[in-house]
């Protein structure tokens, strides 16, 4: 797929769209869903009916379905809106994947410049403060010690 850069400079990402629904029945409307913010699915995952760990909407079970698909940013907003209004839909979950490692980089780079860092730089040795070295004492004068105590 050749990459698409909007107006704004903006190029679909990748995500993943997982979901909980009571049918299978329900996954056709879920691909007219995505279809409608013009959502590009790249894979497809099984659809495997599994036991729920709580009730939901009162149902033991339910089916699991995911999507790996590409997008533009504002087209996910639409599309969790769209999913979060649809009844027929249990859960969903929209997860970005990672990018290329050129692209965390210069993420990593941007907001690096935005906070403080909190990490030592190695050249600074720890620095230690000679009023508050503990006392050492050798054994004989630990045990003197011990002994004018005790009289």
């Amino acid at each position: 797929m050749e990459k698409m850069i909007t107006k704004e400079g903006v190029e679909p990402r990748d995500y993943e769209v997982a979901l909980l629904v009571p049918s299978e029945e329900v996954l056709p409307g879920v691909l007219k869903i995505l279809g409608t913010h013009n959502i590009e699915i790249k894979s497809e995952g099984s659809i495997k009916k599994i036991r729920l760990a709580y009730d939901i909407a009162k149902m033991k079970e339910a089916y699991f379905a995911f999507f790996h698909v590409s997008a533009f940013p504002s087209g996910i907003k639409l599309l969790e809106a769209d999913l979060r209004g649809n009844s027929n839909i249990l859960r969903f979950l929209v997860v970005r994947l990672p990018g290329t490692k050129a692209e965390r980089d210069e993420a990593t780079m941007k907001r690096a410049g935005n906070r403080p860092s909190f990490r030592r730089s190695p050249a600074a040795p720890p620095q230690q403060s000679d009023a508050r070295q503990p006392n050492v004492l050798s054994n004989e004068a630990l045990e003197k010690k011990i002994e004018e105590i005790l009289q």
